[in-house]
């Protein structure tokens, strides 16, 4: 979803994040981070193609 963790982490530091999970009506939320192996997700994107 991010190009690298520091767009990650400038999106959670931006207004756009701390709206949400400030936003009251949210409650207990939980955010994971997850690493992507490049190699099967290309090989998934290959699948996709054919």
């Amino acid at each position: 979803m991010f190009e690298s963790k520091d767009a990650l982490q400038a999106y959670m530091d931006g207004e756009v994040y701390k709206s949400v999970i400030e936003n009251p009506d949210w409650a207990n939320h939980l955010a994971r981070h997850h690493e992507v192996h490049a190699e099967a997700s290309n090989i998934q994107d290959q699948i996709k193609r054919h």
